[in-house]
């Protein structure tokens, strides 16, 4: 993802965040994402809110990140990847 790419995705969700706090549905919503072109449904805009609670938590470390990435080049298939700590 380049930055206008990131700019507009942190946008829409905070866009949604302030729909869901304002008490709208999520099938309203998801109806008002769709009419902009952005093929939400319903059961997308729960899982968006919920994801956004849980990631808000804690970034995950840069180093962490980077041995993921290093341990699957290393790897022919990807599901031998160890999770490094």
């Amino acid at each position: 993802m380049n930055i206008q790419q990131n700019l507009h995705c942190l946008g829409n969700l905070k866009q949604i965040k302030l729909l869901h706090e304002a008490g709208i549905d999520h099938a309203v919503i998801a109806h008002f994402f769709q009419s902009e072109n952005i093929p939400l449904q319903t059961h997308h805009i729960k899982s968006i809110l919920e994801s956004i609670d849980v990631l808000n938590k804690q970034q995950i470390s840069g180093t962490k990140l980077t041995a993921l990435m290093n341990a699957k080049a290393d790897l022919a298939e990807s599901e031998q990847i160890p999770c490094p700590v």
